[in-house]
């Protein structure tokens, strides 16, 4: 059962990966909090992420808690328990969760998985 769920999971993240060939910026803690601003396409991992800083491209997010508190000029793909994307995001934001809260402005489209 394990193995499934972990294919399905590895699945939805190939899918819901933001496509480009932008540089990357890798980052993976515990708690992770993105306290500078990134230009660079953006790929966060950890059990709480919070992206206080402005993200100026892509971002893609898995963890237990995902909490997007400055604006993102690029899409967000973002798999977690709990997703709260409280600041803008320009592009398209694609959502795999348990619990999700959008309470800010997204210009492009809105898919969403819970």
């Amino acid at each position: 059962m394990k193995l499934k769920t972990l294919t399905t999971a590895l699945l939805l993240a190939i899918v819901l990966m933001p496509v480009g060939a932008k540089a990357a910026k890798l980052l993976n803690a515990r708690t992770l909090v993105v306290a500078e601003p990134l230009t660079e396409n953006a790929y966060l991992s950890g059990s709480d992420i919070t992206v206080a800083a402005p993200l100026g491209s892509d971002v893609f997010a898995l963890g237990g808690t995902i909490a997007v508190s400055a604006p993102v000029e690029g899409d967000a793909a973002l798999m977690g328990g709990t997703v709260d994307v409280r600041k803008p995001v320009t592009g398209d934001v694609r959502v795999v969760a348990g619990e999700f809260l959008a309470d800010s402005t997204i210009s492009g489209d809105l898919m969403v998985l819970a």
